[in-house]
């Protein structure tokens, strides 16, 4: 016997983000990321606010700028679980902040400069660490372990240039995530026994428009909407960065 359940789901999240970039040298740059999260859950009236997964990152140019041949970055980031876990909570009260676990990325980022357009294109690796000792009822089931896959994100677009002032760039971003393992404990006839879950390849991918405006000779404010294209990615994502200078770090 075969059971359809359908369940709404209709989530939003806005993230505050803060990026801290430091150059340790010329072509070395070490950064930090510090995300401040508020979910909510219109469907099933939960919310939560807190702190996200903070992440560390490096960045390193090989080969100085050289005209004609295109900018080859590589970076490393290591992602922390200071956010609230999915796997910790309670799902039916609570919201994660969090996805709960360590990952530890790297990757190539290329662009090529053909004035007035940019060309750019990246692709990176991550790893997470497994998760034991959880105690996490789902259902009928306790979630006991639970062991993220690896996750390969490629991305390429491009960025003209209207004027000295104005700017907009277009990018196409896609990750695919292979099979997550869950571990649970159910009860049956009387007897606990233990059942492992794969999760099915997940495909995640987004198109993403930017237009960048010039206030000031130092400062450049970025607006940009994405498009989820498959059903892991939200629907629309909106976005505005823009840079804040500490006063006595900047050089005269």
């Amino acid at each position: 016997m075969q059971r359809l359940r359908i369940q709404d789901d209709a989530q939003h999240s806005f993230t505050n983000t803060f990026d801290i970039s430091y150059g340790l040298r010329d072509n070395l740059t070490l950064s930090m990321s510090l995300p401040l999260q508020y979910k909510i859950d219109s469907v099933g009236g939960k919310e939560a606010v807190g702190l996200g997964d903070v992440s560390f990152g490096l960045r390193w140019q090989p080969i100085p700028l050289t005209r004609g041949l295109p900018t080859t970055t590589f970076f490393s980031s290591l992602s922390t679980a200071t956010g609230d876990s999915p796997y910790e909570i309670n799902s039916a009260k609570d919201l994660a902040t969090g996805k709960g676990y360590y990952s530890l990325s790297a990757g190539v980022s290329v662009s090529k400069v053909t004035d007035p357009i940019v060309l750019f294109g990246s692709a990176g690796l991550s790893f997470g660490n497994s998760m034991g000792g959880l105690n996490q009822a789902q259902g009928s089931r306790i979630l006991t372990s639970f062991s993220p896959g690896q996750t390969l994100s490629t991305s390429f677009g491009f960025a003209y240039s209207l004027n000295y002032d104005v700017s907009m760039s277009a990018s196409y971003q896609q990750s695919i995530s292979t099979n997550a393992r869950y571990t649970f404990l159910q009860n049956e006839d009387g007897k606990l026994s233990q059942v492992t879950f794969n999760s099915p390849t997940q495909l995640s991918s987004l198109l993403n428009y930017t237009l960048s405006l010039r206030t000031s000779p130092k400062r450049v404010v970025n607006v940009s909407v994405g498009f989820g294209l498959s059903e892991d990615t939200p629907d629309v994502n909106l976005g505005l960065s823009m840079p804040l200078e500490f006063l006595g770090l900047a050089q005269e």
